[in-house]
């Protein structure tokens, strides 16, 4: 077993893409075959996108940070693993929750107005007894900003899990944060194949 943790400040693209724990394994019955391996996540990927298509006045920064977090995690490899997907090794998630991450920022969609953020982490729960999501808009032009600061920390948790890509899409609706979707899909899997 072999304790680990992710960054926390992945604003930085390096340790966004450093953050990421990739895992390939093969079984190749004859020699000097050409080895097949395809790379799976082994971590959690969370895509927050803030829409901000209802605010009225003048946006001039938004951010997102991930707080109470967990970003401990062990790897245990059990050297067993099946062509089927099971993988052989297994990621717990730690228990220490006191991290705060600062997410990646990925580009603007629906004309400037939908922010995305992204990070990568051990599985957990946002909840309002786990991590949670918070959203800070500056609102107005030099001399005259407010900071609006929103927190997404549903009752019912929004579970993280090891592999998958979890996307919040978050409306800044008045002085209310609303949700909007939560969508969870597989990260993609890279192929790579060669002789060894």
């Amino acid at each position: 077993s072999t304790l680990t943790g992710v960054a926390v400040d992945q604003s930085d693209a390096t340790n966004f893409a450093n953050a990421d724990l990739l895992m390939a394994y093969s079984e190749v019955t004859t020699r000097q075959a050409k080895v097949p391996l395809i790379f799976k996540h082994m971590l959690a990927k969370l895509t927050v996108k803030v829409n901000t298509g209802a605010v009225s006045t003048t946006i001039s920064k938004t951010s997102v940070s991930m707080e109470n977090a967990i970003k401990d995690y062990t790897v245990t490899y059990t050297g067993t693993g099946t062509l089927s997907g099971d993988s052989p090794a297994k990621i717990t998630t730690g228990s220490t929750r006191n991290a705060t991450f600062t997410p990646h920022t990925e580009s603007t969609e629906n004309s400037g107005k939908v922010y995305v953020y992204s990070v990568i982490l051990p599985a957990q729960d946002i909840s309002s007894a786990a991590a949670k999501v918070k959203t800070t808009i500056t609102i107005g032009s030099s001399g005259s900003t407010e900071n609006l600061v929103y927190t997404y920390a549903p009752t019912s948790a929004t579970t993280l899990a090891n592999g998958t890509n979890t996307t919040l899409t978050l409306t800044v609706n008045g002085t209310v944060l609303e949700l909007g979707d939560v969508k969870v899909t597989n990260w993609n899997e890279v192929s790579a194949d060669g002789n060894i």
